[in-house]
């Protein structure tokens, strides 16, 4: 390149290009992580409200999505094998409590259905 030319300022533009795209990817990345947090939250907190009335909930606790369901009258690994057995998979944590973990993409329509068999298997093992 000749002194004087253009060469250093198209140099210049495609590292303020490159650093620009790299700025924008970060933020939309944490853009993108942030309303993950938000959807988790506003899910998990859709799928405590319907699970708290169902039968035998003793108590649901938990964070976000990733919940803990304790049961009352029950063995909680019978409750997970006959919600397996109509689709629902859940996790038996101990005697009574069981896990519940679905995924961040979760619908309303999903957590209902999910709610619904939950509460046909409660209602049938209750004495």
């Amino acid at each position: 390149m000749l002194p004087g030319s253009l060469g250093l300022l198209l140099q210049t533009n495609a590292i303020v290009e490159f650093q620009t795209r790299n700025h924008l990817a970060a933020q939309n990345l944490q853009q993108g992580q942030v309303f993950l947090r938000k959807l988790a939250r506003l899910r998990g907190q859709y799928l405590r409200d319907k699970l708290s009335p169902l039968p035998s909930v003793r108590a649901v606790r938990g964070l976000g999505l990733l919940l803990g369901v304790e049961v009352a009258g029950t063995e909680a690994k019978a409750v997970a094998a006959k919600c397996m057995q109509q689709g629902l998979v859940v996790n038996a944590v101990t005697d009574s409590a069981l896990r519940l973990a679905p995924s961040l993409l979760v619908s309303e329509a999903e957590i209902d259905e999910a709610v619904e068999i939950l509460g046909r298997v409660l209602e049938a093992a209750s004495p």
